[in-house]
């Protein structure tokens, strides 16, 4: 994708320069062939008046000079014209490569977020099931005496998922955040949208 890049501001560089040498060419022909057509005119004036030889001559030279300088600005012209498509080729062709290269980095960038997704996932229900054994746990030990009622082990905040308490079911943040986590993945995998 680089090379490709590299290989068309190459192209563009290149093109540049030999399209502004022809543009002064172009220039430079244009500006001799007005001055040839003024001569021109001026020259078959002086024969229709004069009627000299000479005149007429000088005007049929004249003549073959600016069909000549008119040939090499159609010329100059069609390479302008040449250059300038490759030069627009070329612009295209990195635009292209830069939105190719950027997709690239966005699918990369959306695989590495779903493995962390994933990893924060299975650590977060890991340290939710941790917290609900530490619960269990800690209530055993309160029901045999072997800790105080004052104590609290655990920390309803990290369980993974709804717990009840007394009549409520609570959602417990943990909990939220991994379902926020798991429609964030969801939204990946279909394919909706901007995740």
């Amino acid at each position: 994708m680089t090379d490709r890049i590299e290989r068309m501001q190459s192209e563009i560089a290149s093109t540049s320069q030999r399209l502004e040498t022809c543009n002064q060419d172009l220039d430079r022909v244009r500006t001799a062939f007005m001055q040839t057509t003024s001569d021109l005119r001026t020259a078959k004036a002086r024969y229709e008046v004069e009627g000299t030889d000479k005149d007429r001559k000088e005007a049929e030279r004249l003549q073959r000079q600016a069909d000549t300088q008119s040939k090499e600005m159609r010329g100059l012209t069609e390479q302008v014209e040449a250059l300038s498509a490759r030069l627009d080729y070329a612009r295209d062709e990195i635009k292209a490569a830069r939105l190719e290269q950027r997709k690239a980095q966005q699918d990369d960038s959306i695989r590495e977020l779903q493995e962390m997704v994933g990893q924060v996932i299975t650590t977060s229900e890991s340290l939710g099931q941790a917290m609900l054994s530490l619960a269990d746990a800690e209530s055993r030990a309160r029901e045999c005496g072997a800790i105080s009622h004052l104590v609290h082990l655990h920390d309803p905040s990290y369980i993974h998922e709804p717990y009840q308490d007394g009549r409520t079911i609570q959602q417990p943040i943990l909990g939220q955040y991994l379902d926020r986590l798991r429609k964030w993945e969801d939204t990946i995998k279909k394919g909706k949208g901007s995740p």
